[in-house]
């Protein structure tokens, strides 16, 4: 089985994109590729690393033909008093013109567009602020031939509004009925999908809606692509991946706080013998320099090889 990994990313996260491209060169197969998907803007930056092994998409490239990025929309936005830098409107979408289209929906929507074209069946999807500790082959993402399924089962209750909301948004677009809670998780850093599956799915969201499946995703005001999967994977097409697993295969922080480097000890030191990855979240606002220092707790050998730079023409994303 074919593996890609795909990452968004954009200006804000280049140090941390290359650190974690340099644990995917470290600990994945030469065969395997990465695509990063980031804003047009952005593409000259992250062509540094462009290669054989790292191809840089065009965020708008993945747009169809009616869709209009907005860049003097979102200059306009920065000045704005009480704006968060991260805050951004991705594009219009012309048939709608009037509901601006956000950039968070937007990376959703395109990393689901990204999955569909590239050459391989099997998709690990990783967020920037992820790094790969431990080597990642064919038997860590599949079993038996079939690609791994992340699931917590009764995970999702009144604690978690936002995921609930998740799950009415993926069963509406799939055409299935309201979820009995709890129901389960699908989010995690470490994720993996089949290409056949996501394919079904996109094809499910046009037979049920009656739209193209970007417009049906992107006019929503809150979305999780992980849930969306999760939920076509159980009700409709569970045959096709292989048995359900609550481990995450990734060791994560999710604090606000700054993690320090005493902090980076005690995490490494509760690492599973299972976790493939670790995640410290860009949120936390962790010091690059802490980061840096932290991955020899967990993995050595990337201290040792120092920052892996690859220097080559880049070439086109995926047709």
């Amino acid at each position: 089985m074919a593996l890609a990994v795909i990452t968004p990313s954009y200006r804000n996260d280049w140090p941390l994109f290359v650190q974690m491209h340099q644990s995917v060169l470290l600990h994945t197969r030469e065969s395997v590729t990465h695509y990063v998907i980031v804003p047009g803007p952005d593409v000259r930056l992250f062509s540094q690393l462009a290669g054989p092994r790292c191809v840089v998409i065009p965020e708008e490239s993945l747009y169809p033909r009616h869709y209009r990025p907005v860049p003097a929309l979102n200059r306009a936005l920065k000045l704005l008093p009480g704006v968060p830098p991260s805050a951004r409107i991705a594009a219009l979408n012309l048939k709608r013109p009037l509901h601006p289209i956000r950039g968070w929906i937007m990376q959703q929507a395109v990393k689901l567009e990204a999955c569909r074209r590239v050459g391989a069946g099997v998709l690990l999807l990783l967020d920037s602020d992820v790094v790969l500790i431990r080597q990642v082959t064919a038997s860590t993402v599949s079993r038996e031939g079939r690609v791994r399924f992340y699931r917590r089962p009764g995970a999702v209750d009144a604690r978690l509004p936002r995921h609930i909301q998740w799950h009415a948004v993926s069963r509406n677009l799939l055409g299935l009925p309201p979820a009995r809670f709890p129901a389960p998780d699908y989010v995690s850093s470490f994720m993996v999908w089949d290409q056949h599956v996501l394919r079904a799915l996109l094809a499910r969201i046009e037979q049920v809606t009656g739209q193209p499946w970007m417009d049906a995703i992107t006019r929503q005001r809150t979305f999780s692509e992980w849930t969306l999967y999760g939920v076509f994977v159980d009700e409709i097409m569970s045959d096709a991946v292989g048995p359900a697993s609550d481990l995450s295969l990734c060791h994560s922080y999710w604090d606000p706080v700054p993690l320090t480097a005493e902090g980076a000890a005690e995490l490494a030191a509760d690492i599973g013998p299972d976790d493939v990855a670790v995640l410290i979240q860009s949120k936390s606002r962790t010091p690059i320099a802490v980061r840096r220092a932290a991955l020899k707790y967990f993995d050595p050998q990337q201290v040792e090889h120092g920052p892996i730079r690859q220097r080559y023409p880049g070439r086109p994303g995926p047709a």
